[in-house]
C-alpha cells in the first residue's frame, strides 16, 4: 500500500510505501512536479481496465500512484484535486 501526502507548508510530496515486513518513505519538493497524466495499466482488447495517476518530475523521473479504484472517473477526480492544489496548467487527459 502507498500513502501519498502533498504538503504545501513543508513543500513536500511524501510517499510512504507499506509492505508486510517493512516500510519506506520518499520525499520530493512539490516544485519538482511538472505534469501528470492518467494511464491505463491493463487492457482487454482495446478497452482500458485499470488506471493509475502518473506524476512527472522535472529531472525526467516519474512516479506512478497506484489507486484502489479501477475507475477512470475516480482517478480523474483525484488528478483534478492534485492539479488544483499544485496549480498545474489544465490540459486534456486520457478519459478511457
Amino acid at each position: 500500500m502507498v500513502t501519498c501526502t502533498l504538503d504545501k507548508q513543508c513543500d513536500r510530496l511524501i510517499l510512504k510505501y507499506h509492505h508486510a515486513i517493512s516500510s519506506q518513505r520518499i520525499e520530493y519538493s512539490l516544485a519538482e512536479i511538472r505534469d501528470f497524466l492518467i494511464e491505463s495499466r491493463s487492457w482487454e482488447g482495446d478497452i482500458p481496465l485499470d488506471f493509475q495517476i502518473v506524476l512527472f518530475l522535472k529531472q525526467g523521473r516519474y512516479l506512478a500512484l497506484d489507486g484502489v479504484s479501477s475507475s477512470c472517473q475516480t482517478h480523474q477526480e483525484t488528478a483534478n484535486l492534485i492539479q488544483d492544489f499544485l496549480g498545474l496548467p489544465q490540459h486534456q487527459v486520457f478519459n478511457g
